[in-house]
C-alpha cells in the first residue's frame, strides 16, 4: 500500500480547510441531495463529500457508508487532492498503490473509486466529491465531466453561491418536479433530446402528462414508496415523446427539499431502447434456437437411450463408455432447452396457470420421493418435516412442484457426500405459509448473493466447474412463484449452507 504524501502547501491547504467551517458540522440536505445524485446518476454503492483534515478524511455527506471519517493514511482522497484533475482507480486490484489496502481487502471492498477534488474559494484542494463501487468499473471522459460538473456544484455550495448547471452533461434525462404537484420545474438537456419537447412545452406540465395510461399503477405505487421511503425504483415504463411514439425509460426517483422546506422530486430516466431491442433479439433467437433443437434433440436422446439399455445387444466396454456419456450429455441439453423455452413462456406472459386449493404435505411428500433416488445416488438424505397443521394452499399444482424441484434439487447438488437436506414448513404471516429446504453445502459466496436469481447466473461460470446446470433454475422458481402471488428468498452463510425458501398463499376457507 502507498500512503499518499503531503502537498507542498500543506499548511495552507489546511487553514483554507478550517475556513469553510465545514469539518465536524451536522450532515446538510443540500449536500446530501448533490452525493445522492452522485450516486444515483453513476449508479454506484457509495457516493462522498469528503475533506481532508491533517490525519483523516471526514465525510461531510456520505450516501452508502455508515462512518464518519476513516485515517488519511488509508484514504484515495489523500491521493486525489494532489492534482487538480479527477482521480480514477478503474479496479484497486489491478493498481499496486491499493492492492493491499484495507478499504480494499476489508469493508466497504473499494475495487473502483473516481474523485474529483474541492477546492476551496481561495483555490486549495481540501477534499473531493468521490464515487466508489466494490466492483471494478470503467470511467469515461463524460462520466469525468459529469463527476467534475457536480464537484464544481459542491464548490459552489461551500461558497455559498448559486446551483447552476447542475446535470446538464448527464446522458440520463432529469427532472425536477414540485413533489405535491408534480408540476416540472426543470429539466436537463438528455430528456429534450430524448423526447423532442423543448423547455417551455414541458412547463407546468407533469410527468404523468406524459407517461401511456398502462403506467399509471406503476406510477401510483412508485409515488406511495417515494412517500414511505423517500426514494422509489428503478422500474421499467414508456414515455410519450412530442411526435407519439414510446420511448422506453427506467425510471427512479428521490426526495428533497429545497432551502425553504419544499418538498421536491429528482427523477433520473434512462433511456432503455437499446437494451430492448437486443432483449427482443435475444428471445428470438432463443426461441428459434430451442424449437429448431428440440425435434432432433429428442430423438438423438431417445436413440441413445436405446443403445445404452442394450437394445442392439450388449455393447462393448469402451463403445458403452461412449455412449453413456452422449446420452447423459444429450439429457442435459434437452434439460436446458426446455429451461429455455419455459423461461421464454413466463418472459412472454404465455404460461397458463391453473391456481387452485391444494394440500401442501402432499405435494411436499411427492417433491421430495422424486428426488430421493437423486440423493441416495450420493448418500444425501432427505428429511422432510410435517407441516405443523393441515394447509392448503392456492397454487398452480404443477409449477410449484417444478419450483420445489429446483430448490431440493440444487440442494442435493450443493450438499456434500452422505449429507442432508431439510425440508419443513412455517407460518410466514400474512395469509401465507413458507417452505424452507436447507442444505449443509458450502453455501453462497457473499459476492455472487445479489445475482442469485439472475438468468444463467452461477458462483461458478467456469467451464471446469463440478456442479451441472444451466443457471436458469432459480429464475424460473422466482417467475413462478410470483405469477403465483408467492415469492422465493434465501439465507446463506459461507461453509454453513443455505437455506432457500417459497412463500406460498394459503387457501381461504372453503
Amino acid at each position: 500500500m502507498k500512503t499518499p504524501v503531503f502537498p507542498v502547501d500543506e499548511s495552507l491547504r489546511l487553514q483554507a480547510l478550517q475556513r469553510t467551517g465545514l469539518l465536524d458540522t451536522p450532515p446538510e440536505a443540500r449536500f446530501d441531495r448533490l452525493t445522492r445524485i452522485a450516486r444515483q446518476s453513476f449508479g454506484v454503492e457509495i457516493a462522498l463529500i469528503s475533506l481532508v483534515d491533517s490525519d483523516r478524511q471526514w465525510f461531510k455527506s456520505a450516501q452508502g457508508l455508515n462512518v464518519c471519517e476513516t485515517g488519511r493514511d488509508i484514504s484515495f482522497c489523500g491521493h486525489a487532492i494532489l492534482d487538480s484533475r479527477v482521480f480514477v482507480v478503474e479496479d484497486t486490484l489491478r493498481d499496486e498503490r491499493f492492492i493491499d489496502n484495507p478499504l480494499v481487502t476489508q469493508a466497504p471492498h473499494i475495487r473502483f473509486y473516481a474523485g474529483a477534488p474541492l477546492h476551496s474559494q481561495e483555490g486549495y484542494r481540501v477534499g473531493t466529491l468521490c464515487v466508489i463501487d466494490s466492483r471494478p468499473r470503467r470511467f469515461g471522459h463524460k462520466d469525468t465531466e459529469l463527476l467534475r460538473t457536480l464537484a464544481d456544484c459542491v464548490e459552489e455550495l461551500m461558497c455559498r453561491q448559486r446551483l447552476e448547471g447542475l446535470f446538464e452533461l448527464s446522458s440520463i434525462a432529469i427532472v425536477l418536479s414540485d413533489a405535491q404537484s408534480g408540476r416540472i420545474l426543470d429539466v436537463n438537456q438528455a430528456l429534450l433530446d430524448a423526447t423532442g419537447y423543448d423547455k417551455a412545452e414541458l412547463s407546468g406540465l407533469s410527468l404523468s402528462d406524459l407517461t401511456p395510461s398502462e403506467y399509471v399503477e406503476a406510477d401510483n405505487e412508485a409515488g406511495a414508496t417515494l412517500a414511505r421511503h423517500g426514494r422509489y425504483g428503478p422500474f421499467e415504463k414508456k414515455l410519450i415523446r412530442r411526435d407519439g411514439s414510446a420511448l422506453p425509460v427506467r425510471q427512479q426517483g428521490m426526495l428533497i427539499r429545497d432551502v425553504g422546506g419544499q418538498p421536491l422530486v429528482w427523477t433520473l430516466m434512462e433511456d432503455i431502447t437499446e437494451l430492448k431491442k437486443v432483449e427482443r433479439m435475444q428471445k428470438e433467437f432463443v426461441s428459434t434456437v430451442s424449437h429448431e433443437l428440440r425435434t432432433p434433440l429428442t430423438a438423438i436422446t431417445g436413440s441413445l437411450g436405446l443403445l445404452a439399455q442394450g437394445a442392439m445387444g450388449e455393447l462393448a466396454p469402451p463403445i458403452a463408455k461412449l455412449v453413456e456419456v452422449a446420452s447423459n450429455n444429450s439429457r442435459r441439453l434437452n434439460l436446458l432447452i426446455n429451461d429455455l423455452l419455459d423461461m421464454e413462456k413466463l418472459v412472454a406472459g404465455k404460461m397458463h396457470f391453473d391456481v387452485q386449493a391444494h394440500d401442501l404435505a402432499g405435494l411436499l411428500h411427492e417433491a421430495v420421493e422424486c428426488h430421493r433416488p437423486l440423493g441416495e445416488d450420493r448418500g444425501v438424505e432427505l428429511v422432510l418435516g410435517e407441516p405443523p397443521a393441515p394447509v392448503r394452499v392456492r397454487v398452480d399444482r404443477d409449477r410449484l412442484l417444478q419450483a420445489l424441484a429446483n430448490l431440493v434439487s440444487n440442494a442435493v447438488k450443493f450438499s456434500p457426500d452422505h449429507g442432508r437436506v431439510d425440508i419443513y414448513t412455517e407460518p410466514a404471516g400474512q395469509g401465507s405459509w413458507r417452505v424452507l429446504v436447507q442444505d449443509r453445502g458450502e453455501g453462497i459466496p457473499e459476492s455472487f448473493r445479489t445475482r442469485v436469481f439472475e438468468k444463467f447466473a452461477q458462483a461458478d461460470s467456469s467451464d471446469t466447474r463440478p456442479k451441472g446446470g444451466t443457471g436458469l433454475g432459480l429464475a424460473i422458481t422466482q417467475e413462478l412463484m410470483e405469477r403465483m402471488g408467492g415469492a422465493v428468498g434465501f439465507e446463506s452463510k459461507e461453509g454453513e449452507g443455505a437455506c432457500f425458501w417459497l412463500d406460498i398463499p394459503a387457501a381461504g376457507e372453503e
